[in-house]
């Protein structure tokens, strides 16, 4: 389907709030919901999830791990255990949809922002 936009929301913090979001978008819109316990990786107070903007979780410069989804949580645990071995990596996390997005300025050294 032409121009549709694919969300992939990693907790029920994000499952909310993206819920609210596809409530007020003009367009046609997916959501793939998880099943089973999953953990809330999110704080509500201080995420903000927007259609179409991706969102820094964890900032570093060593490497980055690009997650969205259930992989989330695992990508914010592989990132600390890296940091207690002195390598700092990023968790950029977004959701799916058909537009480009736009990337946090301070991961734009990834080179691929604009096509992935």
């Amino acid at each position: 389907m032409p121009n549709i936009v694919v969300i992939d929301p990693c907790d029920a913090t994000e499952t909310a709030q993206a819920t609210q979001a596809i409530a007020e978008f003009d367009g046609p819109v997916y959501m793939r919901l998880l099943r089973g316990q999953v953990p809330v990786v999110l704080d509500s107070a201080t995420y903000q999830f927007e259609i179409g903007k991706a969102k820094l979780l964890r900032d570093a410069v060593n490497v980055a791990i690009i997650s969205t989804g259930l992989m989330t949580g695992r990508a914010l645990e592989a990132s600390a255990e890296l940091c207690k071995n002195g390598i700092g990596a990023a968790v950029p996390a977004r959701e799916h949809n058909s537009s480009r997005s736009t990337w946090p300025r301070s991961l734009r050294w990834l080179g691929a922002w604009a096509t992935w």
